[in-house]
């Protein structure tokens, strides 16, 4: 039987996991949308353009940004509220 700590912990680490996978997928999609910028004439340079922009996000002042808007998201209309923090974080390189 678990106690009242464990099952607040076990809610932590899937709040965590979760948030680390919304973070994840939405860095992708920040640095595909970068990449064709970039590379929409040149198709045979997407994965070099693709790793630019993953480091570039990397090193950027918007990651933190990212985090702190996905820890914020509520259940209701939340794919709305994903699609909202990518259009509102470009990466500009």
């Amino acid at each position: 039987m678990s106690t009242h700590a464990e099952l607040i912990a076990g809610r932590q680490l899937i709040f965590q996991y979760f948030t680390n996978q919304f973070i994840f997928s939405i860095a992708l999609c920040i640095c595909a949308e970068q990449t064709f910028i970039e590379a929409s004439a040149q198709r045979d340079k997407f994965a070099e353009l693709f790793a630019n922009a993953l480091v570039a996000y990397i090193e950027s002042s918007i990651r933190k940004s990212v985090a702190q808007a996905i820890v914020q998201l509520s259940a209701a209309n939340e794919s709305e509220q994903l699609y909202q923090i990518i259009i509102n974080h470009h990466l500009r390189m």
